[in-house]
């Protein structure tokens, strides 16, 4: 029975096993490391996600104060009230602030 575990063979088939049992256990090793750093994504993400939903719930709530009602119903809908009257400006551009008509020289 000794002779037969240092037999050529069986010391060839217990190296190839434990090289396989090794090379797995590094590939289940490196897919636990992507797996947490994959969760740790998600989580951030997550975390994102919520911010941004709190805040668009802030805008929601404060968009259905009357104050605001009001002011995107004068600004953007030009509506009025009873006996108001409604005066609208044009709007002027930057170039046109800017540039002032230069008094031209007469040769006189």
């Amino acid at each position: 029975m000794s002779k037969l575990l240092y037999h050529p063979v069986v010391i060839l088939i217990f190296t190839l096993l434990s090289v396989t049992l090794s090379v797995s256990l590094y590939q289940s090793l490196t897919k636990t490391h992507q797996a947490r750093e994959n969760l740790s994504i998600l989580k951030k993400e997550i975390n994102q996600q919520t911010s941004q939903i709190t805040a668009t719930q802030e805008q929601l709530n404060q968009a259905q104060t009357p104050l605001v009602q009001e002011k995107i119903w004068r600004d953007e809908l030009l509506l009025q009230k009873q006996g108001e009257y409604i005066v609208q400006l044009p709007e002027l551009d930057k170039a046109e602030q800017l540039i002032t008509p230069t008094p031209t020289a007469s040769p006189w």
